[in-house]
């Protein structure tokens, strides 16, 4: 498949779209306009208005139907029909999910399956084909397919994700859309990044495979295959420790010294060292040597699906190479304790200096003192210069939460 096909700007005007409220009656033009807090949005909703500015609207088909959860302003939309269509768009296990989330997604496809989805908690929403799924049928040679779409909220590095569905319920691809500069180079990255792991990780484990990458409309557009279990393994699913470790020797670069790593230039580059003294930090742990590898970026259990004895990990958006072992323990860590209930970012870097040591002790690397303390600040330090990544795009009504501003004390106390 071709990454310099040509494509058109398609777009739809207020006429060409009707809505309607979740029991089914068409909504007027004004009404269409008008959001649930009053704002005025052409497509009914600040996510919509976002997500049609962002995959364009096609002008050549009928309108299709969307259930849009939560109504007010959807963060995912779901293809009411075809029902396979709509029951393989609510298909996405991931090991994050509880007991009452795994039961209600099995409700929830039970009813798409019946074509009772319509009937669900959500607001029905019509629009056109989208422009950028029209165009990926015809790349990809698919005569017909459907969207789910995850908008997600507010948050820095929002950016559409859609499920390429057939009507027949199989799914082809999932795409991600970089819209801004901050979110094009995430896509690019993860491209980049899956390329490179091709065939490079053992058995137990799985990853998507780029099947189509270009820029459309002045975007970045990255297609990739879903991951899924071929057949059960007679066999436990890997475990943290050796999935961390598996991704970072698929590019392992072997021991260095810590003032021999090119991050530290990469940070001097994108305002790392305006809150955390690299140079105090350099002289300390200069000497000191780590293994270094690949990192995934953010291995947590809501990016990865262990069932029937293999791994499946998606979201490599935020992979880099030239880290060191252990950074992708230390983030586990990390969010597992700042997404859980009353957890803050405070709480979080709190549980990772008290526990940090363990963490990484238990990847059997016989690390000193000093390098488990080492390869923290360094930690700490790359989470200072995502943030500072992330800092480049902003939302209206979105709170920044003062990550930055907490570890910046913890790293000086500890460089003295």
């Amino acid at each position: 498949m071709s990454e310099s096909l040509r494509s058109t700007t398609h777009g739809a005007s207020s006429t060409d779209l009707e809505t309607a409220n979740s029991a089914g009656r068409p909504v007027s033009q004004t009404e269409q306009a008008q959001s649930l807090d009053g704002a005025n949005y052409q497509y009914g909703s600040e996510a919509l208005d976002w997500l049609v500015n962002t995959v364009g609207l096609s002008t050549d088909q009928l309108n299709i139907r969307y259930l849009g959860r939560p109504g007010s302003n959807p963060s995912l939309l779901l293809p009411v029909a075809p029902a396979r269509a709509a029951a393989a768009a609510l298909r996405r296990p991931h090991d994050g999910r509880d007991r009452a989330e795994i039961a209600k997604t099995i409700a929830a496809r039970m009813m798409a399956r019946t074509g009772l989805l319509r009937f669900g908690s959500g607001r029905i929403v019509e629009l056109p084909q989208f422009a950028l799924v029209e165009h990926l049928a015809s790349v990809m040679g698919e005569p017909e397919l459907r969207a789910a779409v995850t908008l997600g909220g507010l948050r820095r590095n929002r950016k559409p994700v859609l499920q390429l569905i057939r009507p027949d319920g199989r799914t082809v691809g999932f795409v991600k859309v970089g819209w801004s500069p901050m979110t094009a180079g995430l896509v690019y990255n993860e491209t980049a990044t899956l390329k490179l792991m091709e065939g490079r990780l053992p058995k137990p484990f799985r990853v998507p495979r780029v099947i189509h990458h270009e820029t459309w409309e002045g975007k970045q557009v990255g297609v990739v295959t879903p991951v899924t279990n071929r057949a059960p393994e007679l066999r436990r699913p890997p475990t943290t420790v050796e999935t961390v470790l598996a991704i970072a020797r698929a590019e392992s670069l072997g021991l260095r010294a810590v003032n021999r790593m090119w991050l530290f230039e990469q940070w001097r580059g994108n305002g790392v060292a305006e809150h955390i003294d690299l140079e105090r930090l350099a002289e300390k742990r200069g000497d000191v040597q780590v293994e270094i590898g690949l990192w995934h970026g953010d291995l947590t259990p809501w990016n990865q699906s262990s069932r029937l004895g293999t791994l499946l990990i998606w979201d490599w958006e935020f992979a880099g190479r030239g880290r060191p072992i252990g950074f992708d323990a230390l983030h586990q860590l990390f969010e597992l304790h700042r997404r859980r209930p009353g957890g803050t970012n405070q709480s979080a870097i709190t549980a990772l200096t008290r526990n940090s040591s363990r963490v990484l002790g238990e990847l059997g690397l016989n690390l000193s003192k000093t390098q488990a303390d080492t390869i923290l600040e360094l930690y700490l330090a790359e989470l200072v210069s995502r943030e500072q990544q992330l800092s480049k795009q902003r939302w209206s009504g979105y709170e920044e939460t003062p990550l930055t501003s907490i570890i910046v004390p913890e790293m000086i106390k500890r460089l003295g």
